[in-house]
């Protein structure tokens, strides 16, 4: 059964401009680990720290996916 993409309080209305507007603007990447069949980490901007071993759901392709923070950097690990 395929994930639906979630647009954010629970009546369907999109998620409100202040969220929009940070997400845009990152502060921090988070190296995550997430349970794919490639090697490595993936970057993923995030407006504040995380504190690494927290579970997060982020979007890999089409698909939504929780995967583990494992590192807080202020650059992505890849140009």
């Amino acid at each position: 059964m395929p994930l639906k993409r979630a647009t954010g309080a629970a009546s369907g209305t999109p998620a409100p401009a202040a969220e929009t507007v940070s997400a845009a603007a990152p502060g921090v990447y988070l190296a995550v680990a997430l349970d794919v069949p490639l090697p490595g980490l993936f970057d993923y901007s995030h407006d504040r720290p995380v504190p690494p071993g927290v579970r997060v759901r982020v979007m890999f392709g089409r698909r939504a996916m929780v995967g583990m923070v494992w590192a807080v950097r202020d650059a992505p690990g890849v140009a």
